[in-house]
Parts: C-alpha cells; sequence; structure tokens
C-alpha cells in the first residue's frame, strides 16, 4: 500500500485477553489494502499461512473489539540513506522519490524502517528483536548506487551483522539536532498513540543474504512472536565487494529529473582504489576527538588493519576502499575505508562491528584520518610527529 508517497508492506496481529477454552477465534490479516477476516476455531496462538498474496501473521486469542498490533515497512529512506546494487550493466538508472528502483538489491550499509504501532489503546510490549538468514550466498556483481549525501544518524538506530550465522541485532547512539541519544534498548512500547520507528542498518561483506526479523511481543499476558519481512518476501542484501562500478545521482542537473549515472567530470562519483592510492597504508597514532586521549597505534596493510591500544589489540578486515578524484582526475578529494572487526580484546570495538576510516582533503592537513566506531565513538589518527587534535 502507499502511504505518504513511500512503499509500505502492513501486516497486523490480533491479540485477545481472558479467552475461554473452546471459543473461536479471529484474525485480522491484511491482503495488499484489503482487510479479511478468518475464523478459526479451538486455538490459543495460531499462524495464519498465505492467503491470497500477503497474509503471514500471529495470532493470540480472540473476541469482539480486539485490539491489532501492525507494522509497516519503508524500504526505501531517501538518496543520502538508501544504496542499491543492479545485477548488470546498465545505463543511468532514475531515481525513484522515496522508492527503491526496479530490478534492484539492497547493498551492505543501507537503511530501512519499521514502523510499530497498536489500533486500540492496549498497549503491546515488543520485548525483543532478532535477525534471522533464510539464504545466503556469494554476494551479487553489477553497479552499486551509491548514497548521494550524509545525514546524521536517527534514534532508534540498529545494526544487523548478516556476517555471522546468527545475526546480532545491535542498538547504536543516534542523533536529535546536536543531542546524542543513547543506543536503544528494549523492551518498548505501542499502542494506537505511541508508535516505535526502528531505524535498520544491515551489513554484510561479502554475501547476499536473505533474511527476516523476528519481534517478541506480550500483551494482556499474551506473548507470541511477529515476522517482519518486506511485503510478505524476505529482505535482500548483499555486500559490494563484488560489484564492477559505482553509479552516483547527478545532482549538476537543475530540472530535478535525477538519476544515478556514470563516473564523469560534471558527476564525480567513489571509485574503487588500493590502500596505497588512498595514502592509508603504514603506522598511525590516534588520539580521541572529544576526550583528547592517546588511543594508541594502528598499522594498515592491504587487507587488514591491527589496531593496539592500552594493552588491548583489534584486528580489522577492510572490506571497501574508495576515493573520489577532483575534476581533472590528479587528486583526490575525499577518501574512506570500511572495515569489519574480525578478533578484538577492546571494549570500544566487538568482534562483527562496522567502522569506518574518512580523510577529506579540507582536512588542515593530509596526514589525518578520522575513525568511527560502530558506536560512533570519533578518533584521528595521524603520522608520527604531526599534530592531531582539533
Amino acid at each position: 500500500m502507499q502511504v505518504g508517497g513511500s512503499y509500505h508492506s502492513t501486516k497486523f496481529v490480533t491479540i485477545f485477553a481472558n479467552l475461554p477454552r473452546g471459543v473461536k477465534v479471529a484474525a485480522i490479516v491484511t491482503v495488499t489494502a484489503q482487510l479479511v477476516t478468518t475464523v478459526l476455531s479451538g486455538v490459543a496462538i495460531s499462524r495464519l499461512g498465505r492467503i491470497a498474496q500477503d497474509v503471514s501473521t500471529e495470532v493470540a486469542g480472540t473476541s469482539p473489539g480486539s485490539a491489532q498490533l501492525q507494522y509497516s515497512v519503508t524500504m526505501s529512506m531517501g538518496m543520502c540513506k538508501s544504496s542499491w546494487v543492479v545485477p548488470h550493466d546498465t545505463g543511468p538508472v532514475p531515481v525513484v522519490r522515496d522508492g527503491q528502483p526496479g530490478g534492484t538489491i539492497q547493498a551492505d550499509g543501507s537503511l530501512f524502517s519499521v514502523t510499530f504501532q497498536g489500533t486500540h489503546s492496549v498497549a503491546f510490549k515488543l520485548e525483543s528483536m532478532r535477525a534471522e538468514v533464510l539464504t545466503r550466498k556469494p554476494a551479487v556483481g553489477g553497479v552499486r548506487l551509491n548514497p548521494s549525501c550524509e545525514e546524521g544518524l536517527d534514534p532508534r538506530s540498529f545494526v544487523v551483522n548478516l556476517n555471522k550465522p546468527e545475526p546480532s541485532v545491535i542498538g547504536i547512539p543516534g542523533k536529535q539536532e546536536s543531542t546524542v541519544i543513547p543506543p536503544p534498548e528494549f523492551p518498548f512500547v505501542v499502542s494506537q498513540s505511541e508508535l516505535e520507528q526502528f531505524n535498520i542498518t544491515p551489513v554484510v561483506s561479502r554475501d547476499y543474504v536473505e533474511w527476516q526479523l523476528r519481534v517478541r511481543y506480550t500483551s494482556l499476558g499474551v506473548s507470541g512472536e511477529i515476522v517482519v519481512n518486506n511485503n510478505g518476501q524476505p529482505f535482500r542484501t548483499t555486500g559490494t565487494m563484488s560489484t564492477e562500478d559505482t553509479y552516483c545521482v547527478n545532482l549538476a542537473r537543475l530540472d530535478g529529473n535525477w538519476s544515478w549515472e556514470p563516473r564523469s567530470a560534471e558527476n564525480p562519483c567513489p571509485e574503487r582504489m588500493t590502500v596505497s592510492q588512498i595514502g592509508l597504508g603504514g603506522t598511525w597514532e590516534g588520539v580521541g576527538v572529544d576526550s583528547g586521549e592517546n588511543e594508541g597505534k594502528m598499522v594498515v596493510d592491504d587487507e587488514f588493519v591491527t589496531w593496539s591500544s592500552r594493552g588491548e589489540q583489534a584486528r580489522i578486515r577492510l572490506v571497501s576502499v574508495d576515493g573520489v578524484r577532483s575534476e581533472g582526475g590528479e587528486e583526490l578529494i575525499v577518501s574512506g575505508a570500511d572495515g569489519d572487526v574480525v578478533e578484538s580484546t577492546m571494549a570500544t570495538v566487538k568482534e562483527g562491528d562496522r567502522v569506518s576510516f574518512w580523510q577529506w582533503r579540507g582536512f588542515p592537513q593530509k596526514e589525518r584520518w578520522k575513525f568511527i566506531t560502530q558506536m560512533k565513538e570519533e578518533m584521528f589518527f595521524c603520522r608520527s610527529g604531526v599534530e592531531c587534535g582539533g
């Protein structure tokens, strides 16, 4: 169904309390935009299979005047937060405003949202959320459609680490204007007047993964679990290490008819590079951006980063290294690298975390990188002898 111009997939769960044994059960579910009532008998908790195109829900008891728990999924969060892979070489790809371009797969590190709401004043307590892998294959090749801008991180944000056989769902800090919001923690309570929107960022380096979320809830003494997916289909996320090219939105087009286009003089776009090309290799000394504390040393080679600090150590595998060249192609405007933590004895980063390095040529000196952990702690790493603070 369409909600506010964005594509949503919506399902309902019906909850009832104090159900006498043998009383009939009515379950309200959705088939596209229509509500269908199905009557089951003699069950307290049942799962309805697919009916027509889009029915998958869980039911716990019933009576007239029941309360419903509903969720909606928005797969595209705009050009600044969504990234896709087209599994073949293609020409320009038109930007679908607040929607997913046709024939694409969600890229590693992209973002979507899930919103929960009740339909009556009855409260639903969302107890926990976990991810379940359904299919795992090698990552898809083709063209990556890159985000065109950067935006701050919203509250209620979670990272799903799909590199693990049993993915972890980790709450990460957000921001509202200049205020830092602590990482979200379950449980949450929703009703008709209280909504919760969770922003989900799946990360995966080398695989294509089909997966879904499972959210456990309680209401009026009844508990259950709802499966969250994309309009009846699993979420599909692919790593980008196998892509052959990157397209960016050509913001130079003033008519607003934007599309993802190949790299050009008027459309600078990240290109895959090596560690030596972006100048990240070698030894770096760190300092906290806010704390000013010594953060130890990093040694970077073509594939791994080894970070040692205060007697502890982390090993990071680089999964992407990119740079954007100036119009003449003679120098880099911005460079970056993402990595997955594969081993760690540190509290700052844990195994499975996604971290990143960034360098803007507007920095006071080129011999300095900003390092950002999954929990959004920021540090500068500089060459020995270079002033690193500020």
